[in-house]
């Protein structure tokens, strides 16, 4: 089972593990988190081709995009609530 709540084929999925792990190195936050923040942007979509969209952009961009509320980032988007059924990691917020 993937960490990931989106229906999502395996080259996806290893873009989406990409994303997270730039999250962790940008930000130094826990992978629990990255993965947190994932879901609670992208949670409800459904990747079912690779190379999709999302693929187009290099994982940097992603992870500034779903970390920061804003662009240019200047404000850190809060992290999903424990309760919100986002994080399926174990670990908490850094």
């Amino acid at each position: 089972m993937s960490e990931f709540l989106m229906v999502a084929v395996p080259g996806v999925l290893d873009y989406l593990r990409e994303i997270v792990d730039e999250m962790v190195r940008l930000f130094h936050i826990s992978r629990a988190e990255a993965v947190a923040r994932v879901n609670d942007v992208w949670g409800h979509l459904s990747f079912t081709e690779s190379p999709d969209l999302i693929e187009h952009e290099m994982p940097e961009y992603w992870a500034e995009r779903i970390y920061y509320a804003d662009y240019p980032p200047t404000t850190v988007q809060p992290a999903p609530s424990l309760d919100s059924g986002c994080w399926t990691v174990g670990g908490t917020s850094s």
